[in-house]
C-alpha cells in the first residue's frame, strides 16, 4: 500500500485560514455519514459507521515516520506536522504515538474535510465535518460517529440542532426550513417521533371503564457507565451473555499492545474499558465523568423502552443544554412557545392522529404512503395513530397503519 509522508510542520498551530469549499447533499431530513482514510469519503445523506481517518481496516504495514526535507527517521512523529498521502488525502495537526491526536484538519482530495478534535485517528470530541456541496455537520464525535448536541446545515438552506446517538438522530431536535417553518420535537433517526404539541379533541381513552391511569412521571435509577458501555457480565441482566465478554475488563487478555498502529476499526475491534475511559476524558469535562459504581436517579415521563433509553441519552448530555443557542428544555418538556411556525412533519403527524381518531381509512392510508410521517409518531402525551384506531367509533385496520419497527407504544 501507499505510504503516507510526514513532514514537519513550519507552523505550529494547524492552518485554520482555508477552509476549502466541502459529496452530495443529504435529503431533507437526513442525517450525514461520515467516512475517512481506507474508505471512501462520507456521503452526506448516509447512516454512518464506515472508516475514519487513519484507515479503520488499516493493514499492518503501517507506515514508519520520516521527515522530509532531511530523510531523519523520527519515532515518534513530531507533536505537530503535516502527513500526506500519494491520493491527495492529507492531515495537519497533532500527533502522539504515530496517530492523529488532538487538534488537526484532515482533507479527501474531493475537498471533503474534517477540522477538530482527534483521540488515536478518531474523530472524537468537537468538530466540523464538511462536504464539497458545502453541506457541514458542527457539533460533537465520539469514535468517529456523531454522539450528543450538533447541527447539520445543509445547501438549501435546511438546518437541524438536536441530539445525535452512533451517528443518528436520538433526542430532541429542531428542524428549520429555508422559510422559516419548524418541526419541532424527540426524533428518532430521521423520524418526528414525539411532537412538543397536545392534538385537542382528537381521542381518549379515559372515558373507557377499564382505564387506569399511568400518565404520571416515574422515577428511574440507572448506572450511565453501565448503561453506556452494555458490559453487562451477568446472565441475568444480559439475555446475550457470553463468558468471553468477561475479557473486557482485563485489557492484557483482549487485544495486543499497541494494537492501534494497525488497526483503529470501532465496529469490529473490542474496545476495552481502559480505552473507553481515556476516550470520555478526551471527549467530555472532568466534570461530566462518572464512575463505574455510580448510579443516578431521574425521572422520566414516558416508561416505553425505546423512550426509557432516549431520556438516560438526554440526561448523559445535560451539561451541554445549556451551552445551545435553542431551547432544549422545552422541547423536552413539550413546550412549543418560542419557536416557528409548524413544518410539514408537525402539521402531517397531527392530521394522521386526527385521521385515525375519526376512523378516516383512506386518509390514513395516503398519508402513510406519502412517506411524510412516522406511524409511530405520539403528541406530547403519549397519544398514538394506534391509540386513535383503537378508540375509534368506525373501523380502521390495524395494517392501515403500517406500523414501522420502532413500536414506540
Amino acid at each position: 500500500p501507499a505510504r503516507p509522508v510526514y513532514m514537519a510542520d513550519p507552523d505550529p498551530a494547524p492552518d485554520h485560514r482555508n477552509p476549502g469549499t466541502p459529496g452530495s447533499p443529504p435529503a431533507p431530513g437526513a442525517s450525514p455519514g461520515t467516512s475517512g482514510p481506507g474508505g471512501s469519503p462520507g456521503t452526506p445523506g448516509g447512516s454512518g459507521g464506515s472508516p475514519g481517518p487513519g484507515s479503520s481496516s488499516s493493514s499492518p504495514d503501517r507506515p514508519l515516520v520520516s521527515v522530509v526535507p532531511s530523510g531523519l527517521e523520527v519515532r515518534p512523529p513530531p507533536d505537530v506536522g503535516l502527513q500526506m498521502w500519494p491520493d491527495g488525502w492529507r492531515y495537519q495537526g497533532e500527533f502522539q504515538g504515530n496517530l492523529k491526536h488532538g487538534e488537526g484538519r484532515f482533507e479527501w482530495s474531493s475537498q471533503e474535510y474534517y477540522e477538530g478534535q482527534f483521540y488515536k485517528d478518531h474523530r472524537h470530541g468537537q468538530g466540523c465535518y464538511v462536504w464539497p456541496d458545502g453541506t457541514k455537520f458542527t457539533g460533537a464525535f465520539y469514535l468517529d460517529r456523531k454522539d450528543g448536541y450538533g447541527t447539520l446545515e445543509m445547501k438549501d438552506g435546511s438546518m437541524f440542532q438536536g441530539l445525535y446517538k452512533d451517528d443518528e438522530r436520538f433526542g430532541p431536535g429542531v428542524f428549520t426550513y429555508p422559510n422559516g417553518r419548524q418541526d419541532v420535537g424527540l426524533w428518532y433517526q430521521n423520524h418526528l417521533i414525539r411532537l412538543s404539541t397536545a392534538i385537542a379533541g382528537a381521542f381518549s381513552v379515559k372515558n373507557h371503564p377499564m382505564f387506569h391511569s399511568d400518565m404520571g412521571k416515574h422515577v428511574v435509577t440507572f448506572n450511565p457507565y453501565k448503561e453506556k458501555y452494555l458490559w453487562r457480565v451477568d446472565s441475568m441482566e444480559d439475555p446475550f451473555f457470553y463468558p468471553y465478554k468477561k475479557l473486557l475488563f482485563d485489557d492484557s487478555y483482549t487485544l495486543p499492545s499497541e494494537i492501534e498502529t494497525y488497526s483503529n476499526n470501532a465496529d469490529h475491534l473490542p474496545l476495552t474499558r481502559s480505552y473507553r475511559r481515556e476516550g470520555d476524558r478526551h471527549a467530555f469535562p472532568e466534570e461530566e465523568l462518572v464512575a463505574e459504581d455510580q448510579t443516578e436517579t431521574i425521572i422520566i415521563i414516558n416508561k416505553t423502552p425505546l423512550l426509557v433509553q432516549m431520556q438516560m441519552h438526554i440526561h448523559r448530555h445535560r451539561h451541554a443544554q445549556t451551552k445551545l443557542p435553542w431551547d432544549v428544555a422545552a422541547v423536552i418538556e413539550g413546550n412549543r412557545e418560542g419557536f416557528g411556525p409548524k413544518g410539514p412533519l408537525e402539521c402531517n403527524s397531527e392530521q394522521l392522529l386526527l385521521a385515525t381518531g375519526e376512523g378516516a381509512v383512506d386518509k390514513v392510508q395516503e398519508m402513510l404512503k406519502s412517506n411524510l410521517v412516522s406511524a409511530d409518531v405520539a403528541d406530547r402525551h403519549g397519544h398514538t395513530a394506534l391509540i386513535g384506531a383503537a378508540v375509534s367509533t368506525v373501523t380502521l385496520p390495524i395494517s392501515a397503519l403500517n406500523v414501522s419497527a420502532i413500536k414506540h407504544q
